[in-house]
């Protein structure tokens, strides 16, 4: 099979579709979900309690266990749900104590990449 080069108003267009198609699901979803070396910023509420969570991951064998945070996604005007595990919890509870509320979230690591890491700081910093 014959591999083909694209012109580059195609690969532009194509990059609006992956762009939109990105943003339907976000809308879709009241899950926050982020990608490989992406960052967010959310706005938490300190107030409010976090839902820890329990659930079987068949793709590593092993029980995951989760804190979900209900936030604010100031990029689409709603609240949805960030779901963290318990290292990125503990970030998110020592910004709290710290008095930031607004964090800038990303992520390093793959989707099914075990070893995935949340990086989690002040949204001014």
């Amino acid at each position: 099979m014959a591999q083909i080069t694209i012109s580059e108003s195609a690969r532009a267009k194509i990059e609006a579709r992956q762009i939109e198609r990105k943003a339907i699901q976000d809308e879709q979803s009241k899950f926050v979900k982020l990608k490989d070396k992406e960052t967010i910023v959310l706005q938490f509420d300190p107030e409010k309690e976090a839902k820890y969570t329990e659930s079987e991951n068949p793709q590593f064998g092993t029980k995951s266990k989760r804190y979900e945070y209900e936030v604010h996604d100031p990029n689409q005007q709603r609240t949805r749900i960030f779901s963290a595990n318990l290292d990125t919890s503990s970030q998110i509870d020592n910004m709290f104590v710290e008095g930031y509320c607004t964090l800038k979230i990303r992520r390093e690591g793959a989707q099914g990449d075990k070893n995935t890491k949340y990086f989690v700081t002040p949204a001014g910093a």
